[in-house]
């Protein structure tokens, strides 16, 4: 894995953002958050084979993959689609708070 990290990242994007709209449908409210956007990538095949590709890009080190998935790329290529924008962090985080996602709080653009 000789691959820096900034790379992987970029491919992971290039990878997820296909299926932005595709993963935000799945989710019934307006507002949502970070966890329930990774969530829902993982919930239909074609969005859970995506995720698990570019996951795939840490090999071995799936932990750290997981953490930039949902720490950077997946909110990059949300951000970047334009299909939702950035409310802030959640204000009480204990049930979005896992060790994985950053606590924030996205409303979909129409």
């Amino acid at each position: 894995m000789n691959e820096a990290p900034r790379d992987r990242a970029r491919r992971a994007a290039e990878i997820l953002r296909p299926h932005v709209a595709t993963v935000l449908a799945q989710i019934p409210e307006e507002i949502f958050t970070t966890r329930q956007y990774m969530l829902a990538f993982r919930e239909r095949p074609e969005t859970a084979a995506a995720y698990e590709q570019a996951l795939a890009l840490w090999g071995e080190e799936r932990r750290l993959g997981i953490l930039a998935l949902h720490g950077q790329v997946g909110p990059r290529v949300l951000r970047e689609s334009r299909l939702a924008r950035w409310l802030g962090y959640v204000g009480n985080a204990a049930l979005e708070d896992d060790g994985i996602h950053v606590p924030a709080r996205w409303q979909k653009v129409r």
